[in-house]
């Protein structure tokens, strides 16, 4: 398979996981925090997504580097610290922007002056 190809259909796998895990998060985020409020809901929302998502997109990736890693490191020493610290830090930024998104779209009503 061509290196094109397979990242994109790696691309497409992970934007499945990702909508599959928010359509499942708003199917069980009524049952789960039926009172919510506006403040907490948005949080609640965003971290169910990175429980749901985060795993199977890293088990995703991991199960596709391991073959041109397994070859990387035969031609030469890559330190297993930074393939994890990678990963950490995708998560990381992964929650960053998430928080950013749930405080703008709190921020959103009192901008346009709701």
């Amino acid at each position: 398979m061509s290196r094109t190809l397979q990242v994109s259909r790696i691309l497409a796998e992970i934007v499945a996981i990702v909508l599959l895990a928010e359509v499942a998060t708003a199917c069980l985020l009524p049952l789960l925090a039926p009172g919510a409020g506006p403040i907490p809901e948005p949080w609640l929302h965003g971290v169910l997504v990175v429980l749901l998502a985060g795993p199977l997109v890293v088990w995703r990736v991991r199960r596709a580097v391991r073959p041109a890693a397994a070859s990387a490191v035969a031609e030469r020493n890559v330190p297993r610290g930074r393939l994890v610290g990678a990963m950490i830090a995708a998560i990381v930024v992964g929650c960053g922007v998430t928080a950013l998104a749930v405080d703008s779209a709190l921020a959103l009503p009192t901008l346009l002056g709701r």
